[in-house]
């Protein structure tokens, strides 16, 4: 199996630059979204993290092939299709400068990367959610879809440009109002908490829910691994060491 470097949400952090020192000895570098809107309390203006952001874009440049850049509810709020939705601590002053550094760059995101049994997205893939968007499942206050294709942990890049809000889904663990949280919203505990079975065969990797009260560190079991502690991780033969050096 591929060695995978990943980055869990960055939020103006400079922890990612690990990738850097290490883009020669792994075989790719995931990152997991959430690029921009730095939380107050850690001193990273949003200068800074637009700047952090621009310096990610030029390292996902400079090696096209090797480097995976995923979107999460924290990028996907600049996107046009979703400037009317709310979202937590977006930067709306720099709004049309953030926007367009995302769409003249569209090429270079994606909603989800999948290799060997590992699947890739921001905060996790429910069957519940793939149910609900492709009209399998009726759920209470969930908003009606009416898409041109099934959409599965195969073509989930595609609803990057679908003109629907299946990505937007928020549940009540989340303050939103759907039963299901999309890809980009779910949170850990809808994972933990349904009694549903997890999707065959597929081992998730996604951030987006930090831990209380150790937020640095990662939830790690025998069917995802949420690893948004603030640390780079690598993924060799089934096991995930965190970087701390």
């Amino acid at each position: 199996m591929a060695k995978i470097l990943i980055v869990p949400d960055v939020h103006g952090r400079t922890f990612w630059r690990k990738a850097e020192e290490l883009i020669d000895v792994v075989d790719q570098v995931v990152f997991l979204g959430d690029y921009l809107d730095p939380y107050p309390h850690e001193g990273i203006s949003k200068e800074d993290s637009l700047n952090n952001f621009k310096l990610i874009l030029n390292f996902k440049r400079a090696h096209t092939d090797k480097v995976i850049l995923l979107l999460g509810n924290h990028d996907l709020h600049y996107w046009p299709q979703y400037k009317n939705m709310w979202g937590c601590r977006r930067d709306d002053a720099n709004f049309d400068a953030i926007s367009y550094l995302f769409i003249s760059n569209i090429n270079l995101f994606q909603i989800s990367y999948k290799i060997d049994k590992y699947l890739f997205t921001h905060a996790g893939v429910q069957q519940g959610w793939l149910d609900t968007i492709n009209g399998k499942k009726k759920v209470w206050i969930t908003t009606a879809f009416k898409l041109d294709k099934e959409y599965n942990i195969d073509n989930l890049n595609d609803l990057l440009y679908d003109s629907h809000n299946a990505l937007w889904m928020i549940s009540r663990e989340r303050g939103g109002r759907d039963t299901y949280g999309s890809c980009i919203w779910a949170d850990i505990h809808e994972h933990l908490s349904y009694f549903e079975p997890p999707i065959p065969n597929i081992y998730q990797v996604f951030g987006h829910t930090m831990t209380y009260p150790d937020i640095y560190k990662e939830y790690i079991n025998s069917d995802f691994a949420m690893l948004d502690s603030q640390h780079c991780y690598l993924l060799d033969n089934g096991e995930f060491t965190k970087i701390t050096q």
